[in-house]
């Protein structure tokens, strides 16, 4: 019933994602397998591993660890980290949407150029909290998800996954993770 209900879920995402496509090709078909494996699947996210900014107290940290739900936005340290940082403006009126109705955002940065990623996030206005996974072990526990670029999605509390895309670029994806929120849809 589960994998189903996960199933129906990922050919929503996918046709949202390749409306009108008509190309079949070996890395399209390649790319839906990726796409149907990984959800239903669980994010192997230990953050104790992970260094926390930007929380003021240690009962928001445990808020958000504690999340109903989750968006997880993964951005790697080869990127331009300032142009990263940038984009991540963007994320602010979704952000605080999401926050209203209980859903944490994870930002997430792979590096360990603590002092430049605090810089970069000043010099942007970004006050949100975020991670960094300085030891990259969060990589190297989704490979599959992150070399395949795919940074960003929407989990349970238990850390699975139920949508992958970017809502802030992706309306649809953003409406379709804003109504699971509110609706408390339990999986």
């Amino acid at each position: 019933m589960r994998r189903s209900f996960y199933f129906c879920i990922f050919l929503i995402i996918t046709l949202c994602s390749w409306y009108g496509c008509s190309q079949r090709d070996s890395a399209y078909l390649r790319k839906v397998e990726i796409l149907r494996s990984l959800i239903g699947e669980r994010i192997q996210f230990d953050s104790t591993t992970l260094i926390s900014f930007g929380f003021h107290d240690s009962h928001l940290l445990g808020m958000y660890k504690k999340s109903e739900f989750k968006i997880l936005y993964y951005i790697d340290s080869s990127q331009c980290q300032p142009c990263a940082i940038n984009t991540l403006r963007e994320w602010i009126p979704f952000m605080r949407k999401m926050e209203a109705l209980d859903c944490s955002v994870w930002f997430i940065f792979n590096s360990d150029d603590i002092q430049s990623i605090q810089s970069s996030m000043a010099l942007y206005d970004f006050d949100f909290p975020f991670f960094l996974d300085v030891d990259g072990l969060f990589r190297v526990k989704n490979k599959q998800m992150i070399e395949n670029g795919l940074s960003t999605c929407f989990l349970l509390q238990h850390d699975t996954v139920i949508v992958l895309g970017n809502p802030v670029r992706n309306l649809k994806i953003s409406g379709y993770m804003e109504n699971l929120v509110t609706k408390k849809i339990r999986l």
